[in-house]
């Protein structure tokens, strides 16, 4: 039989108990959700990159497509369709400076004047700065690339390296700046 000072501690003793599964368990979804930001961002800054330098046929041909615009609607189209991919991992600042400076055309560009596409064969990311309060997360990049031809299907390696800025907006990362350190050889010896 249980006395009324045993009761009395076995309750206590179990509300602590309860007490601490629940203060451990916030600890563990708190510091599974800051693996889990830091595996969303990293990841990303990783898809920004594979999109940025992979060129195929189908980019190939929105490029081509773009010279032939002979209308203003033809050309807007043709613009977003080249940047679709793209758009959609950006800020709409960081977007209209990467539109306004052709970045993501150059590639394509070179592709179609050499008749060639680009694989991206890997991607190495290393954070360079994080301001949590800011939601903001810095990342270096360098990525090896297959430049293949077209033609006979003989491949060229080549490197670019450069600095992705990430910030976070209504919950979610967003690509909100972009900057060449390394452009790869091949596209800028012509």
């Amino acid at each position: 039989m249980i006395q009324k000072g045993e009761g009395y501690r076995l309750k206590f003793s179990m509300k602590k108990i309860f007490t601490l599964c629940a203060v451990l368990l916030a600890l563990l979804a708190s510091s599974g959700c800051a693996v889990n930001e830091e595996a969303n961002s990293h990841e990303l800054a990783e898809k920004f990159v594979s999109e940025l330098y992979t060129v195929n046929k189908k980019e190939i041909e929105s490029y081509n497509n773009l010279l032939k615009a002979n209308t203003e609607d033809a050309l807007k189209e043709a613009i977003e369709d080249i940047y679709k991919d793209i758009r959609i991992l950006m800020s709409d600042e960081a977007y209209e400076k990467f539109t306004a400076n052709r970045t993501g055309v150059r590639f394509a560009e070179f592709c179609s004047e050499n008749n060639c596409y680009i694989e991206i064969k890997d991607t190495i990311l290393s954070e360079r700065s994080t301001n949590e309060n800011n939601n903001e997360k810095g990342y270096n990049f360098e990525v090896k690339l297959n430049i293949v031809s077209s033609k006979d299907g003989t491949e060229e390696e080549d490197v670019a390296e450069g600095i992705i800025q990430l910030t976070k907006e209504n919950e979610e990362w967003k690509v909100s700046g972009y900057r060449d350190i390394k452009l790869p050889e091949a596209i800028t010896k012509e």
